[in-house]
């Protein structure tokens, strides 16, 4: 099921999106607890400004409740989980390490 809700989130930060400052929101993983009534959702977001990366967090957390909804519609499940978005920084680090090494 998280896997179903990861291709969801993706498919409304991608398709749905009502650009979040001109930012990349990727949904890297989904963690559910077990009794499926919390996802904790971890992104990654890619802007060359910081400050807009922390505002466009902002953003998708006060607009977590409409997220939620139309995912809601989409999910074949009973419950709808509460969604906790969670900022991922390892491809950030993983970019600057590789973009260190090629110096």
């Amino acid at each position: 099921m998280s896997l179903q809700i990861q291709k969801i989130l993706g498919d409304i930060f991608t398709k749905e999106n009502v650009a979040y400052n001109n930012s990349l929101v990727t949904v890297l993983s989904v963690e559910l607890s077990r009794d499926i009534r919390l996802a904790t959702v971890f992104l990654s977001i890619f802007n060359s400004n910081e400050d807009l990366v922390e505002l466009t967090f902002k953003q998708i957390i006060g607009n977590k409740k409409n997220i939620r909804y139309k995912m809601g519609n989409r999910l074949q499940a009973k419950y709808v989980p509460e969604l906790k978005f969670e900022l991922d920084y390892s491809l950030k680090k993983y970019d600057e390490i590789n973009r260190l090494l090629k110096k």
